[in-house]
């Protein structure tokens, strides 16, 4: 059980193999539906505050995972120097 949680530790930055492509796949379909627009709304039957939610809501999605990720790196980062 020792030699499991020492190798824990070796695995801080595997966090990333599942941040960078679910941020590229937000980051894509958000830019997708860039210039937002009522006809685009209209086409998916939504109304267009719905669609300019989505739309921006999937780009901060993406960005969000991926700012986080650093910042939760560089914590760890200043943690490690300070011991």
């Amino acid at each position: 059980m020792i030699a499991i949680v020492k190798n824990l530790s070796e695995l801080t930055l595997a966090h990333w193999l599942l941040r960078i492509p679910i941020s590229v796949v937000f980051i894509q379909q958000g830019f997708s539906k860039f210039p937002v627009s009522p006809d685009d709304a209209a086409g998916y039957e939504l109304p267009y505050l719905v669609w300019w939610f989505v739309a921006y809501g999937e780009l901060g999605a993406g960005f969000g995972l991926l700012i986080g990720g650093i910042i939760l790196s560089w914590k760890n980062i200043l943690n490690s120097l300070g011991d």
